[in-house]
């Protein structure tokens, strides 16, 4: 898929979608490069709206089960230095916060080198 499309794509999300707030739940791990440590993030009927929307537009229906959270490591590492790595970690679980904006990342490579290439504010029909 090009990057005009993408971005084409992310816009109509972005204007098919109201700003929404997420609640945090609580910090999880799973043996996955993208979800090796996270915040699992409240299933509110907006948080799955939203993934439902994106699923459609994005016509990524075959993914499996959508875990909403919020990645705070990607990479490969044993239990025990994520459960080292979550001791470390100071996070209000009780916060929660808005989702106003869908950003678009050029995602080749590695995390480290993903670099911003759109915005676009939820519900504007500027």
């Amino acid at each position: 898929r090009s990057k005009e499309e993408v971005l084409t794509q992310a816009k109509e999300l972005a204007l098919a979608l109201a700003p929404y707030t997420l609640h945090f739940e609580r910090i999880d791990t799973m043996n996955e490069y993208y979800r090796s440590l996270f915040i699992r993030i409240q299933q509110s009927d907006e948080v799955m709206k939203a993934a439902k929307t994106a699923r459609e537009i994005f016509a990524h229906n075959d993914h499996p089960t959508y875990i909403p959270h919020l990645s705070l490591f990607y990479g490969e590492r044993s239990e025990e230095e994520k459960e080292e790595m979550q001791e470390d970690l100071r996070i209000d679980m009780d916060q929660n916060f808005t989702a106003d904006t869908v950003h678009v990342f050029d995602a080749e490579g590695p995390a480290s080198g993903w670099k911003p290439v759109g915005s676009f504010a939820m519900g504007d029909n500027s």
